[in-house]
C-alpha cells in the first residue's frame, strides 16, 4: 500500500512540473516597447521667428523705414538664425552634427532662377557650433554692394578667419543690374547635408540706389 501511495506522489509531482494535466507551459512577456514614437519623430528645419529672422539691412540708416536700402559703397548685412530639432519639440542629442549649405543669391523676384540670379557666395555652415565655421544655427555676412564704385559684390563672413569662411569674395553684377535704382531680393538657401531635401529658403527684399 505504501508503494502504492509513492508512485501516485511521483505521478503527481511530474504533472505539476510538466505544467499539469496537459495544459500550456507559460510563457515569459518578452515583448520590447515599441519603438513607432522613435521612428515617428522627424528632423525639423526651420527660420527662428522675429526678431532673428533672415534680415538684409544697412548698419549707417538711421530711418527704420529705410533700413534696407543701399547705395554705392554700402555693406549689406544680412544675418539670420535657422533652428534644426525633432518635429516633437525636442533638441538635437548631444553627439548629433549636422552641416548645411547655404547659397545667397541677388534675385528679381522671390524665387531662384539660377540662369539669371546671381549667386553671391555658397558657404558650409555647422550645427552645433563648431569653431572652424563662421557661420552655425546663426550667421552674419557683410555684403558691399557697388565696392570702388563698380558693379560687383565683395561678400565676408563673420566672424573672420576661420576654415569655412568667406573673405572679400567678389561677384560681378553688371549683367544683373541694368537700371539703378532697383527693388531686388536677397535669397538665402539653407541644405542640411546629410538630409538634402531638407530646406530652408527665405527672400529679402532690398532697394539699391
Amino acid at each position: 500500500m505504501k508503494i502504492r501511495m509513492l508512485i501516485v506522489s511521483v505521478m503527481l509531482a511530474s504533472l505539476t512540473a510538466c505544467g499539469g494535466g496537459g495544459g500550456a507551459k507559460a510563457t515569459p512577456n518578452t515583448s520590447h516597447p515599441s519603438s513607432s514614437s522613435a521612428q515617428s519623430k522627424t528632423l525639423t528645419f526651420s527660420f527662428a521667428d522675429a526678431p532673428l529672422q533672415p534680415r538684409a539691412f544697412n548698419l549707417k540708416s538711421t530711418d527704420t523705414t529705410q533700413d534696407n536700402w543701399f547705395y554705392p559703397g554700402d555693406a549689406i548685412s544680412i544675418v539670420w538664425d535657422a533652428d534644426l530639432f525633432y518635429s516633437d519639440g525636442s533638441s538635437i542629442e548631444a553627439g548629433e552634427k549636422y552641416t548645411y549649405d547655404s547659397k545667397v543669391y541677388l534675385s528679381a523676384d522671390d524665387s531662384i532662377q539660377e540662369d539669371i540670379d546671381v549667386k553671391l557666395f555658397e558657404i558650409k555652415c555647422a550645427i552645433p557650433a563648431s569653431s572652424e565655421y563662421s557661420c552655425t544655427d546663426n550667421a552674419s555676412f557683410q555684403c558691399v554692394y557697388a565696392k570702388d564704385n563698380l558693379n560687383k559684390f565683395s561678400c565676408t563672413s563673420i566672424p573672420l578667419n576661420k576654415q569655412y569662411g568667406i573673405k572679400d569674395l567678389e561677384v560681378d553684377t553688371t549683367m544683373f543690374l541694368t537700371q539703378i535704382p532697383v527693388t531686388t531680393n536677397i535669397i538665402i538657401k539653407n541644405c542640411i547635408k546629410e538630409k538634402p531635401d531638407l530646406c530652408l529658403t527665405k527672400a529679402v527684399p532690398i532697394n539699391l540706389n
